[in-house]
């Protein structure tokens, strides 16, 4: 009974976000005009009170420090920040959403597509990336540093390769868009990482305190935004999200993930095998908190469209931990290779050269 209890507390701990999603949908189905627009909460009021305090605690607890340790491997990280938000919304663009082919198939809604193409335009995690690295004995160092910068990249990036893609914006309006954006995600951004120096300088002991708080305030904020999402989705479309239309939407975000994790493992070839992992686990997956703050601003806040980005994150984090013992022992398969200094590529043992000045390091 005892094990038992243990692993319900681990799954509930796993599968929170799945389970807060569940929660607020179900409240927001009760009575959605309470928390739609015109209702008695005051929708025009807290969704954008509650986007800036998501960005500024985003700020607070940003491993923005880890950004300095990264600088040498310059080329791990245009390769990492590029493929999570570049190649692979526009591969999805290309090969999926330009041709509607899921909607061909009777697989996803038209806001359920749209949901899918915007969930792949955002940043990587800021945490939970870096967790499945090190689980999975990938390098650590550059998934930290890769967390950091793909948040700090994502609220600029993020809003006008969505743009892009989803469409109806002309190159002007995408222009003012993404200024306005600006304002609104990255300044509270930079409150949050200067109240984050400003701690460090006055007492660095107060920063895990800070750090928890911060992360706790951010859950609170988000089930806010949930709540309110989901109100306005429901009230405009109230027959739109079925128990079906989910179900073939889980697969199909599924489906996308696993392929977007295997490109990320071919796309990291030239580095090596730690790095490859790394970059896997890092550009894979997507956030969801700060997703749910860009599409609350960029689109008419429809339910049907957070609700790809909410399965997305929740597919990651379960496919990230199934597969991390399987990678973790392949990793240890290859400890007969190693990386020559600075470069990041993978020789064999048996061809180290023992060149002076060129420092070896067992993988």
């Amino acid at each position: 009974m005892e094990d038992f209890q243990k692993k319900c507390v681990e799954l509930i701990r796993q599968q929170h976000a799945l389970m807060i999603v569940i929660a607020t949908s179900g409240l927001a189905l009760i009575e959605p005009s309470y928390g739609a627009k015109g209702g008695p909460l005051h929708y025009e009021i807290v969704i954008p009170t509650c986007i800036v305090a998501i960005f500024l605690t985003i700020g607070m607890v940003l491993p923005a420090d880890q950004l300095a340790n990264g600088t040498r491997a310059v080329s791990f990280h245009i390769m990492c920040q590029s493929y999570s938000l570049l190649v692979m919304p526009f591969s999805y663009y290309i090969l999926v959403y330009y041709w509607k082919w899921d909607q061909m198939l009777d697989i996803l809604s038209t806001d359920f597509s749209k949901g899918v193409m915007a969930a792949l335009c955002m940043p990587t995690t800021a945490f939970t990336c870096v967790m499945f690295t090190r689980q999975a004995g990938g390098d650590e160092s550059v998934a930290v540093c890769n967390a950091a910068l793909g948040n700090l990249l994502g609220p600029l990036v993020s809003p006008v390769v969505a743009h892009l893609f989803l469409g109806g914006h002309s190159s002007m309006s995408i222009l003012k868009e993404a200024f306005k954006l600006g304002w609104q995600l990255v300044l509270p951004l930079i409150a949050g990482l200067a109240i984050q120096f400003a701690v460090i300088q006055h007492n660095a002991e107060l920063i895990p305190v800070m750090v928890k708080w911060a992360r706790f305030v951010f859950d609170i904020i988000l089930v806010v935004v949930l709540y309110f999402i989901f109100c306005e989705g429901f009230h405009a479309e109230p027959d739109s999200i079925t128990a079906v239309s989910v179900s073939l939407m889980v697969v199909w975000v599924t489906v996308v993930h696993i392929c977007a994790f295997v490109g990320a493992w071919y796309y990291a070839s030239p580095f090596s095998p730690k790095r490859r992992v790394a970059l896997m686990f890092v550009a894979s997956q997507k956030t969801e908190g700060m997703a749910i703050a860009i599409l609350a601003i960029i689109s008419n806040h429809s339910g049907a469209l957070i609700m790809p980005v909410v399965v997305y994150h929740t597919v990651q984090m379960a496919f990230a931990a199934s597969i991390c013992p399987s990678v973790k022992r392949y990793l240890a398969s290859l400890e007969g290779y190693c990386t020559l200094g600075d470069d990041d590529e993978a020789v064999p043992v048996c061809q180290r050269t023992g060149h002076v000045g060129r420092q070896e390091t067992v993988l």
